[in-house]
């Protein structure tokens, strides 16, 4: 059952996505890029076993944030911080590691939420995706999102870009139709909503 908190927050427009342009420059994305190392496919469609995991249709590995430079994780951290000014969360910690995700031509990701029932899913707080890679590099995968009753059409993510957004606002990656989209998300987490 939705908390009343949860309620109160699904009813403003105050979940309006922040997006923040250029926020890293083609060196520091190299930079961030580089810190994954050789990616290897650690999850495809349906991966999980976590319910909101049906229908998901991208690629990706995970890593640690000690892998990015001191630098980079303070730059990423200070924006997703002046982000949380718009929602004024209790953020106390990272969830989980970052993952580098792709999405080759003919993937996407269904409607869905980055919350749910099971640990770690109910910490999440606040979600975030970096572009890493040229939006001319491809085509479709913008994200859309649903909040207040209203469709926000799709966001298109260029290199460096940052958008961060509530983790209970519902939102859909476009299949992507030519090339592969890449990105690095994550998500920041606190007491679960009452």
């Amino acid at each position: 059952m939705v908390g009343i908190e949860l309620i109160k927050l699904l009813g403003t427009s105050q979940n309006l996505p922040f997006h923040t342009s250029d926020l890293f420059n083609d060196i520091e994305v190299q930079e961030i890029i580089d810190s994954v190392g050789s990616p290897k496919l650690e999850y495809d469609a349906g991966n999980g076993d976590h319910s909101m995991t049906k229908g998901f249709h991208r690629e990706g590995t995970s890593f640690n944030i000690d892998n990015l430079s001191t630098n980079i994780t303070k730059k990423l951290f200070e924006e997703i911080h002046r982000a949380n000014f718009q929602y004024q969360f209790d953020l106390t910690h990272l969830l989980q590691v970052l993952y580098f995700e792709y999405y080759p031509s003919g993937k996407g990701l269904v409607w869905h939420t980055d919350i749910g029932d099971k640990s770690p899913y109910y910490f999440r707080k606040l979600s975030f995706s970096l572009g890493l890679n040229d939006f001319k590099e491809y085509e479709g995968g913008e994200i859309s999102f649903f909040i207040d009753e209203n469709y926000i059409p799709k966001i298109k993510l260029n290199k460096g870009d940052l958008l961060a957004f509530p983790s209970f606002i519902p939102h859909q990656v476009h299949p992507v139709t030519k090339g592969i989209r890449k990105n690095l998300i994550g998500f920041l987490g606190g007491k679960p909503f009452k």
